[in-house]
């Protein structure tokens, strides 16, 4: 089997600059240098100037471009893949962390899973200070997701039930092969949710999802992260059920009986909401 190719790692930035360096940094870091990663930034932010910082880097695989005008959320997501070219890509997070394994499992899981449309690693969650952290929502999602002890391809209406039931993974530490998304894009309407709607897409045109156990990514959870700060809104709610409605129909219309009910009792996300109300927010 020839080598896997680079992994291309696209930022879009718009945040923290002290969290953004530590992002940059967790790249620089890995094990395996067969990545690039480029930063588009949205947004001046006041007082830092990512350009020059990443100059003084001196390091060839790291570009940056900033945008003419702001694009927001949905935009910079497809900007992102609008100019990307590697057949592999990954939507990293500004404020999160990869540990030094993860394109090297990244490329392992590419050489195996050579068919799988989305890479999936595993993650743990950590807080605005850098600490390890387990809030209820992410046991939540933990427990949702598919027991496996060793790296295993999932596909077809098992898989797209069990993330109705409750979206599982993290979508910045999701690989994604640019062929199965390129054409389909990011949906401009859902900021919150565009990362499930995309993965649902793909598994319902005959994609599949290759999941590796191994913890090699920091998924950062902080009151001031654009997740946290949608999270107790009506908004987000209201999007979340469109859009799993939405896929409810799809299902049906494909005859996948079992994914729509799933879609259309919401029962997680329902659930969350009730939670937010009384409590405050539990995961984004």
């Amino acid at each position: 089997m020839s080598e896997a190719p680079v992994v291309e790692i696209c930022m879009p930035f718009h945040g923290d600059p002290g969290l953004f360096r530590r992002a940059v940094a967790s790249v620089v870091s890995q094990s395996d240098g067969a990545w690039t990663l480029r930063v588009i930034e949205d947004g001046h932010q006041p007082g830092f100037d990512a350009a020059a910082w990443i100059a003084s880097l001196g390091d060839t695989r790291i570009s940056h471009a900033q945008n003419a005008s702001q694009l927001g959320v949905c935009g910079n997501f497809q900007k992102c893949l609008d100019t990307s070219t590697a057949p592999y890509i990954v939507f990293f997070g500004c404020d999160d962390v990869m540990l030094p394994d993860y394109v090297r499992v990244l490329r392992g899981m590419i050489s195996r899973f050579g068919g799988a449309d989305v890479l999936s690693p595993g993650v743990s969650v950590i807080d605005g200070r850098g600490h390890l952290t387990r809030p209820v929502g992410d046991r939540i999602k933990r427990a949702l997701a598919p027991r496996i002890g060793q790296p295993t391809e999932l596909e077809g209406e098992r898989l797209v039930t069990s993330l109705m039931h409750g979206n599982w993974t993290y979508f910045p530490a999701l690989c994604w092969r640019r062929d199965a998304i390129a054409a389909l894009g990011f949906r401009d309407d859902l900021p919150t949710t565009l990362d499930l709607e995309l993965l649902v897409r793909v598994l319902m045109q005959g994609g599949s999802l290759a999941l590796d156990p191994t913890v090699v990514f920091h998924y950062r959870r902080h009151g001031d992260s654009a997740s946290s700060l949608t999270a107790a809104s009506r908004e987000r709610f209201d999007e979340e059920a469109r859009l799993l409605d939405e896929i409810a129909g799809r299902c049906e219309s494909a005859g996948w009986k079992r994914a729509a009910r799933a879609a259309r009792w919401r029962v997680t996300s329902r659930l969350h909401h009730l939670l937010i109300r009384a409590r405050g927010p539990l995961v984004a």
